[in-house]
C-alpha cells in the first residue's frame, strides 16, 4: 500500500483540503479542510488514459466528486477539478512528490494556490 498527500482549493474563498490517499490504484482518502471539519472518501485511478475519480463526504455535510488525470506516472503526482454538492469548484493536486510539483520559482518553497497570496505549505 502507498501513502500521497492530497491538497485542494475548495472554491474561491480561501478554503483548503489536506489529507492522504492510501491504495494502489484504489483506496480510500481521509483529512480535514482548513476550517477542521474532517473528511473521508474513496478514489479509483482505473479509467482510461491514466484519468481516475474519486467521492468524499466531510462531516458537515459536504460532498465532494472529482475527475483527474495523471500528469507524472513516475511519481503518481494527478491534478484533478470537480465540484461540491454546493456548488464549489474544486482543485486537487496528489503524489508522492505533490509538494515539488507546487514549488514555485519565485519562492522555491511549495505553494497552495487558493487564495490571490498563496498559502506556504509544510511537509507535516
Amino acid at each position: 500500500m502507498t501513502c500521497a498527500r492530497v491538497l485542494a482549493c475548495v472554491g474561491q474563498d480561501g478554503l483548503w483540503f489536506d489529507g492522504a490517499a492510501f491504495g494502489w490504484n484504489k483506496g480510500e482518502v481521509f483529512g480535514a479542510l482548513s476550517n477542521g471539519v474532517p473528511c473521508v472518501g474513496n478514489w479509483d485511478s482505473e479509467g482510461p488514459f491514466g484519468t481516475g475519480h474519486s467521492e468524499m463526504t466531510c462531516s458537515d455535510g459536504t460532498e465532494a466528486h472529482i475527475l483527474y488525470f495523471r500528469v507524472d506516472s513516475a511519481t503518481g503526482t494527478t491534478l484533478g477539478h470537480g465540484l461540491d454538492n454546493r456548488g464549489r469548484t474544486l482543485r486537487v493536486w496528489t503524489g508522492t512528490s505533490v509538494l515539488n510539483f507546487l514549488t514555485g520559482s519565485e519562492t522555491g518553497r511549495p505553494m497552495l494556490p487558493c487564495t490571490p497570496d498563496p498559502l506556504l505549505l509544510t511537509k507535516g
